[in-house]
Parts: C-alpha cells; sequence; structure tokens
C-alpha cells in the first residue's frame, strides 16, 4: 500500500480513538451507553498516560538502526495497539452497543450532512476491519520478537 492509501485506512481508526477521548472527558452532558470492560479502562489509561505525558522519545534507536526501528514500538504506539487490540478482543453478550466500538462505528456512520448512504459505509468498516487485522498481526509479530 502506497502512503495515501495507508493514511486513508487509518482514518476511520484515528477517528475511533478520537471518540473514544471526547467521551471520556468529564463533563456534564450525558455519556453514550457504553461502558469500558476492565481490560479496555486499564489499557486506555495506560494509552491517555503516555499521550499526556508528552515525552514520545523514539528517534534514539531510529537513528542508530533503521531496519531495528521497523520492530520497535515507542511506549506510546505500543499503549495505542494494545487498547485497540482490546476494543476488537470484546465479546458481546446482550447489548452490542454496550460496546464501546459498536458506539463509535455507528458515529462513523454519521457524516457532515446526517447519515451515510448504504454506498460510502461499507468501505469505511472495510478499512475497519483492514487496519484491525494488521494491528492483530502487528501485535503477532511484536510478541514473538519479544520471546
Amino acid at each position: 500500500m502506497d502512503a495515501e492509501s495507508v493514511a486513508k485506512h487509518m482514518q476511520p481508526w484515528q477517528q475511533i480513538l478520537a471518540f473514544i477521548a471526547r467521551t471520556q472527558a468529564p463533563r456534564t452532558e450525558t455519556h453514550p451507553p457504553y461502558g469500558m470492560t476492565p481490560r479496555q479502562r486499564k489499557k486506555w489509561q495506560q494509552l491517555w498516560q503516555l499521550a499526556t505525558a508528552h515525552s514520545h522519545t523514539e528517534g534514539d534507536f531510529r537513528e542508530r538502526d533503521p531496519e531495528l526501528a521497523r520492530w520497535i514500538m515507542s511506549d506510546i504506539k505500543h499503549a495505542c495497539l494494545e487498547f485497540c487490540i482490546e476494543l476488537l478482543n470484546q465479546a458481546y453478550h446482550a447489548q452490542e452497543y454496550e460496546s464501546i466500538l459498536i458506539c463509535a462505528l455507528a458515529v462513523l456512520g454519521h457524516g457532515e450532512f446526517g447519515w451515510r448512504d448504504p454506498e460510502s459505509y461499507p468501505p469505511i468498516l472495510s478499512r475497519v476491519i483492514k487496519i484491525g487485522r494488521y494491528i492483530i498481526v502487528r501485535k503477532a509479530c511484536y510478541s514473538l520478537n519479544d520471546l
């Protein structure tokens, strides 16, 4: 995939994470009906802590060994990967809209001028699924490197 395609495919995941960040901020208005699982909450707190720390150093090893840099993730990228894995890992028992991922996907169905039409929403879902599969493969590769 070229850089433009990667950016296009990443956009829905960025929007999902932005939706979650906005809905997790304390405020007086009502919150969406979803709740995070304990594991999702833990991974979100880890990601949020790193995101607000403002110290993302990954240049050290990138300058020394570009080949190695392809396989090493910064702490914030690793935390984001772990959180996205937990989003994908949620089991659905009764109400699917209790899932944070399903709620975020529903929000992606709403465009600038109302609900998306049947031709424009499936490509968004396809991008989410494709990157979701990549996230799982990336996690597997990362886990193998830890062995």
